[in-house]
């Protein structure tokens, strides 16, 4: 992909099980003014300058909500996409933008080692539900980013025209994200009835300077609106203090203990991740994998690669059936 797809709806879908491959060039990358979609496709952004989505310089005058200036688009999300070597995923480009709903889900993202915010609304706008599940994001080099997350700190669900707003994160690894930053900003959000968290069975290694709760929650602590459950905060061979923010009695203080992290092999190994089944599913294996086939004696019963995406029996590599592994050559 050579040049910038500037549209005001845009879809990318691939097969599933097979991803579609994209190539970003240094200019190149995906500029909605209105929704966008990418599905099953891998995405090499290696080359990339700017953000893989680089919201529309351009807003649609009609999408303006009049009483407080946000351009609002209703919906982006990326699934089942794989995305390497990004400097960051999306910013708003200078524009007052409001995304309605923003969803990452069963997705890996490996981010370039730069100095940079991965979600990025700071100049002028924010998302106003913000989902990430089912997925892996981790950082090659130092994790220099800033932030993982970082709006303009006039953005809240009133300015945009929704009653809440919200930021989720379920069931997903993270390792080396902003290791030497901070994992959220978003001075609107913080200690407002309206604001909803949702935060349960992630992993978190050496994350956010070791203050991932207390960045999610905006540095409020004890917030009746936000859900914890059985998440890990690892931070330089210890235990995160989450104390007065995740207040759920659940959280996993040990080492979740990646079988191979420096070659991007999250398998946790640790006994409290694995008897909980935290982190991004797709590295529990098996044990993932027959949480979802119901009849594990079936001649029929579907296939799935090491991604834990469903493909074809006739695929090639190594294959999952029946909770159990096998090659396919």
């Amino acid at each position: 992909m050579s040049a910038p797809i500037n549209r005001k709806n845009i879809t990318i879908a691939g097969v599933e099980g097979s991803n579609a491959k994209i190539k970003l060039a240094a200019g190149a990358y995906f500029s909605p003014s209105a929704n966008l979609s990418l599905k099953n496709v891998d995405i090499d952004a290696s080359a990339l300058t700017n953000a893989v989505i680089t919201l529309n310089a351009s807003p649609i005058a009609s999408s303006l909500n009049k009483e407080d200036g946000y351009y609002i688009i209703n919906k982006i999300e990326i699934q089942n996409c794989n995305i390497s070597d990004a400097d960051q995923i999306i910013n708003d480009n200078g524009v007052k933008y409001c995304v309605a709903d923003m969803t990452i889900d069963n997705s890996i993202i490996s981010l370039a080692a730069t100095k940079k915010t991965v979600i990025d609304f700071s100049a002028a706008g924010y998302i106003n539900d913000l989902t990430v599940k089912n997925s892996t994001v981790w950082s090659k080099g130092a994790g220099e980013q800033d932030y993982f997350v970082r709006y303009n700190n006039a953005g809240r669900c009133d300015r945009g025209g929704f009653e809440t707003n919200s930021i989720n994160y379920i069931s997903n690894t993270f390792y080396n994200v902003a290791k030497s930053g901070q994992w959220g900003n978003y001075s609107g959000f913080a200690g407002r009835a309206t604001s909803l968290w949702t935060m349960t069975k992630n992993i978190f290694v050496d994350c956010g300077n070791g203050q991932v709760a207390r960045r999610y929650l905006g540095g409020r602590q004890n917030q009746a609106t936000a859900t914890f459950d059985y998440n890990t905060y690892w931070f330089n061979g210890g235990a995160e203090d989450a104390s007065g923010y995740d207040t759920s009695s659940t959280i996993l203080a040990s080492d979740p203990n990646f079988k191979d992290a420096a070659n991007a092999d999250f398998t946790p190994q640790g006994n409290d991740q694995l008897t909980n089944k935290t982190g991004d599913p797709r590295w529990l294996g098996a044990d993932a994998i027959n949480d979802i086939t119901t009849n594990t004696e079936a001649i029929d019963a579907p296939v799935y690669n090491l991604s834990g995406q469903r493909v074809s029996p006739t695929t090639k590599g190594i294959l999952i059936k029946n909770g159990k592994k096998y090659i396919n050559k």
